[in-house]
């Protein structure tokens, strides 16, 4: 199943190198990654999009949470999100 999770992170050098390692060193895979600072310059939130049981993603968001540099971890509901096809389309007018 499908998951995606925001990770909201201090914005300092080389936070996205320790977010991306947790992920790896327990052999999860991510589908897909995005990043960019928040209204705060001082944050930055990590979109990770990953496969895997409910289990395993909420063995993440504990170990994500016990990281100094995270700030809060929030589960997204998919049906909360815009599909790339549907915002392809939105964006061009269609």
């Amino acid at each position: 199943m499908k998951h995606v999770l925001s990770v909201f992170v201090a914005n300092q050098t080389g936070v996205l190198v320790r977010v991306v390692s947790m992920f790896s060193r327990r052999e999860f895979n991510i589908d897909s990654l995005a990043v960019g600072v928040t209204e705060s310059p001082d944050f930055s939130r990590i979109t990770v999009v990953m496969h895997g049981d409910g289990n395993i993603v909420e063995q993440m968001i504990k170990q994500l949470e016990k990281m100094p540099v995270v700030r809060a971890v929030q589960r997204l509901d998919e049906k909360c999100g815009v599909p790339r096809h549907d915002a392809h389309q939105g964006a061009c007018g269609r």
